[in-house]
């Protein structure tokens, strides 16, 4: 039997009838005559070029077939916006692809999207059939930019949270070896047997069977009158196809924030989205009229190469694991706290292992397709999938920026909902595919997804405050307001650059000066969160300088507050040092536990010193 050849796709073994559709977003500021000459240089070892084909992996050249490059022609059909490119990706939701289908690469010169600079924007749209040319779009661009960009992928199998048995006591060790062979032989299979005989939750079919049905125990339907979130306006006027999904996406707003949440509730990246995806799917159940949602079964793309990203050299390990998100669970951040415990617990029993030894196993002795439908099997109680890249390395493709990635897996039809993030430096794009009979209202969907962001935000406002914006003088009127950074997207911030910083003097009683002195703080600890090379000692030394700094601070608005024409402002004022004592907090934790970065996936390497 010939060699079997493992196909690189982070949605295996799920698979749908249509191809993975994915928009690359690029972005120059300085205008092309010729943007051809790039978009041929870029693939020209895709396009047939043998010469080209020398230095690519040899999976590549096991491929049925290469993708289909060419350029998008305006005169036949106009994409210049944000709605044009929607009704696109609709009609291609629709599209079935054959046997004998292969991946196309189309690229887009001159796109305007919904931008108002004069910024050269430019689109590469993936057709991409994984079955046909066996690498995953992630990995596809990572070849194409040399290498120089990689894609980080949570949640990863070797970020176990549990106590690991100390290696120095042999004892331990080996009966610890005992349990897991015992686990592995034992509750493995079992497992896999009960998962092979899960189904769908018969949620979804009360939805699309009695949509309009009212009992005692079902709410009417909540009327949203808010605006949507997603840039074009008209898209469901637009769009009326027979296909079964929505193609939507959306630019997440306030990142920042979002980040600064993930550090308050010491959580990662994919447990604060899955928490933000159950309690939107919550909120809809509850636009039904389903007063208590029930749980919903997820698939994750797992990662069990541990801390190395996806690159162009070596193969993407991946196994989709199930987890079940808490749609029960009332409140944002007790949600949190459930997925936390179920994403750990997952991460860490005998599944993720199991599911890994037994693809390695059957690829060998089985069939492509055999393989593929026992393994999906194992899937039939997932009805979400939910996903998240972080592009890191090189974010260029012949000097012109990546700007934002869009993906749309193609997937099974009882997976009911699909939500793809995926980050660029600080561009967080989400990439949604719904199914139409139980989504029938997207832009609801979106809306209810923005309300559910704002409320995290919300519950956590005073601990996501800078201590500028947690500090008010005198001469200014408290304001606890979170602002919001419109020029986001086109920022670029250095944690090294520190060159229009100015000298402060602490003792002076200028108050320009004492407002300096807190924009310089704040400066200083987002350098130290952003840096993680920086050693302990001169962490715990820079700490030590920055409080300094404040208790002079404190020490002049003490003696300023003194003055009996600041008497209303002396009681606020003593309210606010607590915010500022909260906003201390994690550094001070940070600095005794000894790790550098605040993100849980550093901290399991500590446990047992």
């Amino acid at each position: 039997m010939e060699h079997y050849v493992r196909q690189c796709d982070p949605w295996w073994p799920l698979s749908g009838a249509n191809s993975l559709q994915a928009v690359v977003k690029l972005r120059s500021d300085q205008i092309r005559n010729s943007d051809h000459d790039f978009f041929f240089q870029s693939f020209n070892l895709f396009c047939g070029d043998e010469k080209g084909k020398q230095g690519v992996p040899k999976i590549l050249q096991r491929g049925k077939s290469f993708p289909v490059v060419n350029i998008w022609d305006q005169r036949k059909r106009q994409l210049r916006t944000i709605d044009d490119l929607l009704i696109l990706l609709n009609e291609f939701s629709s599209t079935v692809m054959g046997n004998d289908s292969s991946s196309s690469i189309s690229y887009v010169p001159n796109f305007l999207g919904s931008n108002k600079d004069d910024v050269d924007y430019s689109l590469i749209i993936f057709s991409h059939y994984c079955c046909q040319f066996l690498l995953c779009l992630p990995r596809f661009l990572c070849i194409c930019n040399d290498g120089q960009l990689m894609f980080d992928l949570e949640p990863k199998l070797g970020e176990s949270f549990s106590p690991q048995p100390p290696a120095n006591n042999p004892l331990i060790y080996v009966c610890a070896g005992v349990v897991h062979m015992i686990q592995f032989t034992c509750i493995g299979p079992l497992s896999l047997l009960i998962l092979n005989f899960r189904k769908s939750n018969l949620i979804w079919k009360e939805i699309v069977a009695e949509p309009k049905k009212t009992t005692l125990n079902r709410r009417r339907r909540i009327s949203v009158e808010e605006g949507i979130l997603i840039e074009s306006s008209d898209e469901n006027k637009s769009i009326n196809f027979v296909s079964g999904r929505w193609f939507r996406f959306i630019n997440i707003p306030q990142t920042d924030q979002l980040f600064r949440a993930e550090r308050v509730l010491r959580a990662t990246s994919i447990e604060l989205f899955l928490a933000i995806v159950a309690g939107t799917l919550r909120r809809h159940f509850r636009s039904l009229g389903i007063a208590h949602p029930p749980d919903i079964g997820t698939s994750l793309p797992v990662s069990y190469r541990e801390y190395m990203p996806i690159e162009a050299q070596n193969r993407c390990s991946m196994v989709m694991l199930p987890v079940i998100i808490p749609c029960s669970v009332e409140g944002v951040i007790p949600r949190i706290w459930a997925i936390q415990r179920r994403v750990a617990d997952a991460l860490d029993g005998v599944l993720p292992n199991s599911l890994r030894i037994w693809r390695l196993l059957s690829e060998f002795s089985l069939s492509p397709d055999i393989t593929r439908s026992i393994f999906s099997s194992f899937h039939g109680n997932s009805s979400v999938v939910v996903s998240f890249f972080r592009a890191c390395g090189n974010l260029h493709l012949d000097s012109r920026r990546i700007q934002s990635i869009l993906m749309f897996p193609s997937l099974p039809d009882h997976i009911k909902a699909v939500f793809t993030f995926v980050q660029c430096d600080q561009e967080l794009m989400l990439s949604m595919s719904l199914n139409k009979q139980c989504f029938p209202e997207p832009k609801n969907f979106l809306l209810q997804f923005k309300m559910e962001i704002r409320c995290l935000l919300d519950q956590l406002a005073m601990r996501l405050l800078t201590l500028s914006q947690a500090t008010f003088l005198p001469n200014q009127v408290p304001s606890f307001s979170v602002p919001v950074n419109t020029n986001q997207e086109f920022s670029v911030t250095d944690p090294c650059c520190d060159v229009h910083k100015k000298p402060i003097h602490p003792e002076s009683h200028d108050i320009d000066e004492l407002q300096l002195l807190l924009k310089n703080v704040q400066d200083e600890l987002d350098n130290l969160r952003n840096s993680p090379l920086i050693s302990g000692m001169d962490y715990v030394k820079k700490l030590t300088e920055l409080e300094k700094q404040l208790v002079v601070f404190h020490d002049i608005m003490a003696s300023r507050l003194a003055s009996p024409s600041c008497a209303t402002v002396k009681e606020d004022a003593k309210l606010v040092s607590n915010v500022i004592a909260d906003l201390l907090a994690p550094y001070r934790q940070e600095t005794a536990s000894g790790v550098r970065r605040f993100s849980r996936e550093f901290i399991r390497l500590d446990l047992f010193r």
